[in-house]
């Protein structure tokens, strides 16, 4: 349901404007809050005569920070495409089986074909494709209410799938090599970030969120019945299809902050 908030347009971009300067305000901070080159807050003219101090700023916490930026705006965007198509202020990014596809996925690489960096990526990205199209076309079988109910049951029944085959995946894993490796993976982390994982992800991130962005005043129309939708000469199908599959790649991203090199 959609709600007026009362707040006028300036108003709005004013609280806009005072988030922005906020995050400015936090990233600039963790760039120089740390133990090195002494404990706490330097300031930022210390590291102009200290060449490991600038090694660590530009090497090290900017490219972590840019990452978390980025990871942020695409499970954002990712949870609103989520919530407004489905109705639902408690749908999760996750909601479609993506995530838990991604996790049995990756599960498999890690106890099976050997753990390669690329070989879990690329098992993520194919399960988590997998826990999509098996939501859709269950979704499809369902033979009762309408389709974003069905999606709804759909998509339950097949996250608590794959959660349980992560489960069974953790119970048969070696608990001393196998097991921690699954479980730093699924925890995710920022500790090895480099400026070739901020590269690697900013040709899908931006397009991504350039998509949503430029549709975000369809997310208000496609909350309505389909007949609605189609009497404001707006095709649901496909449109719903281009926001699904924006937020779908963008949640596919947010898995890369799991790479242990």
């Amino acid at each position: 349901m959609l709600r007026y908030s009362g707040r006028t347009p300036a108003a709005s971009g004013q609280i806009l404007v005072l988030i922005i300067l906020g995050l400015v305000a936090v990233c600039v901070l963790s760039l120089f809050l740390g133990r090195y080159p002494s404990a706490g807050f330097v300031s930022p003219f210390a590291f102009t005569e200290d060449t490991l101090a600038r090694n660590i700023i530009v090497n090290l916490r900017m490219p972590r920070i840019l990452v978390s930026l980025l990871l942020g705006m695409s499970l954002g965007a990712a949870g609103q495409v989520f919530q407004m198509l489905f109705a639902n202020p408690l749908v999760e990014p996750g909601f479609l089986g993506v995530s838990q596809g991604a996790a049995f996925g990756a599960g498999l690489a890690v106890l099976y074909l050997g753990n390669a960096a690329w070989v879990v990526q690329a098992m993520a990205a194919v399960c988590a494709f997998c826990g999509l199209l098996f939501t859709y076309v269950l979704a499809h079988r369902i033979r009762f209410g309408g389709w974003i109910l069905r999606l709804i049951l759909a998509g339950i029944s097949v996250s608590a799938l794959f959660t349980a085959g992560v489960g069974v995946l953790k119970y048969v894993a070696d608990p001393l090599h196998e097991l921690p490796e699954l479980t730093f993976w699924l925890l995710g982390g920022l500790w090895n970030v480099t400026w070739l994982h901020f590269y690697s992800i900013l040709p899908v991130v931006i397009p991504s969120l350039a998509i949503l962005c430029s549709l975000r005043w369809r997310l208000n129309i496609l909350t309505l019945s389909d007949e609605v939708v189609h009497s404001l000469g707006v095709s649901p199908g496909r449109e719903r299809a281009v926001l699904l599959g924006a937020a779908f790649f963008l949640l596919l991203m947010s898995m890369r902050k799991r790479i242990r090199i």
